[in-house]
């Protein structure tokens, strides 16, 4: 059985991008939204940020893409590295109506938020080299990029830093290294223990070990990774490396799709076609597989080389 296997923010061989949360990126999220209008209104930048997020996302209030962006546009003109971040992940994450994915923009912006220094950006272009994401692919400038932030505490750099380690992307190939940079990663970081799932899923430095895959997902999972969910939501269709519950997976599935994961979408329509962990509903199925194509998502395995 193909199994589609999401682990990078950014896919290589095909333009796809996976839903990004703004939680992190949200101090203000907490804020009512009364007061983060008339804040933003006045001018200031950081309620703007977090109004422009609240109509990107369609939280508690009506989604608005085209608002979303004008603002931060507007805020990241103004040379605020924070902004230019925010908007490099909404023109990779964008994909409503006449909206499409940017990548060659957001990466401009994420260049501009790196070179200032910004840690998030680092990682973010770091990612977007290794993959081919609105730049050449550049193993080299990657693992710059990528050494940097993970070298000043970000977990995610450092999770990626050990995968690109432990395949020997643009270096040689160190199992032993790159295992103990995804382990250490994987105390705080939920994309590093997905990362990891997928590594004993693949044994890459190792036998195959579904059980220690299944395991990670979980980890992640729990920690609201919605990647995660949708793999975990396969083990669970597959009863791979953990009891077979199509019930279960199908639900883990759902809750992926409904976050906008391309691969849950499709997954989720041939659910709904063959009626398993769900019921049969045909409509269903039709509207899922179109919401994947939407993403310009096709069936294929996932290869993080890219090759």
């Amino acid at each position: 059985m193909v199994r589609i296997r999401l682990i990078l923010l950014l896919l290589i061989s095909f333009p796809i991008t996976v839903t990004m949360s703004f939680a992190e990126d949200r101090p203000l999220q907490r804020v009512p939204l009364s007061e983060v209008i008339q804040k933003a209104k006045s001018g200031n930048i950081e309620y703007k940020d977090e109004l422009a997020i609240r109509l990107f996302e369609g939280h508690d209030i009506p989604k608005d893409p085209d608002k979303s962006l004008e603002l931060l546009t507007e805020d990241a003109e103004t040379g605020r590295p924070e902004s230019q971040y925010l908007l490099a992940k909404a023109l990779l994450d964008i994909n409503t109506g006449e909206n499409k994915p940017d990548y060659e923009s957001a990466a401009i912006w994420c260049r501009k938020a790196a070179d200032q220094g910004y840690l998030k950006a680092q990682t973010l272009l770091g990612q977007m080299y290794r993959s081919a994401t609105g730049v050449p692919q550049d193993y080299r400038q990657a693992l710059k990029l990528l050494t940097a932030a993970a070298g000043r505490g970000d977990g995610q750099a450092e999770a990626y830093l050990g995968y690109m380690n432990l395949r020997g992307n643009g270096c040689e190939r160190n199992c032993e290294l790159g295992m103990s940079q995804l382990h250490h990663a994987a105390k705080a970081s939920p994309e590093a223990q997905r990362i990891l799932g997928y590594v004993y899923h693949q044994g890459y430095c190792g036998p195959v070990d579904d059980v220690e895959s299944a395991k990670w997902y979980q980890r992640s999972y729990d920690q609201k990774d919605i990647v995660a969910a949708y793999n975990l939501g396969l083990d669970y269709l597959e009863g791979t490396g953990v009891p077979k519950d199509e019930a279960k997976g199908a639900k883990l599935i759902q809750e992926a799709a409904h976050h906008g994961i391309p691969g849950a979408q499709w997954k989720l329509g041939k659910l709904y076609e063959k009626g398993i962990g769900v019921e049969y509903d045909p409509s269903l199925a039709v509207k899922w597989g179109q919401e994947a194509a939407k993403s310009l998502f096709v069936k294929v395995d996932f290869n993080p080389e890219g090759h």
